[in-house]
């Protein structure tokens, strides 16, 4: 197994040594954007402390997690809908329901047309 690799990084005139499994890079990238984040804030918010600021940076951050991640979970659902809304779903799942009888449907082919 490998050693966590240390990476020593800036965030908000700060130094800090992080240790983990992730990519070195990638934790720089990670800190950069603390650090950007903190500044914004920094810059709206007159005289205040360093925990305020970072407090106020992580609800900011935490506020695109959840709505990003909300707009994803609507995307999926919208695009689960339409597929279960189409002609050649629907009639899937009617022939999964549906003793099978000596009966003929016609459903559309992938492409829209009847075979």
């Amino acid at each position: 197994m490998q050693e966590p690799e240390s990476v020593t990084v800036s965030i908000f005139g700060k130094e800090y040594t992080l240790r983990g499994a992730a990519d070195a890079d990638y934790v720089r990238e990670v800190a950069a954007f603390v650090d950007l984040r903190m500044n914004e804030v920094a810059r709206g918010t007159p005289v205040a402390s360093t925990a305020r600021v970072a407090i106020l940076a992580a609800v900011n951050i935490a506020d695109e997690l959840l709505r990003e991640q909300k707009r994803r979970l609507e995307d999926q659902v919208t695009l689960e809908d339409r597929s279960n809304n189409s002609p050649v779903s629907w009639c899937g799942r009617w022939r999964e329901t549906v003793p099978q009888k000596p009966v003929v449907i016609p459903c559309p082919a992938r492409d829209g047309s009847y075979k």
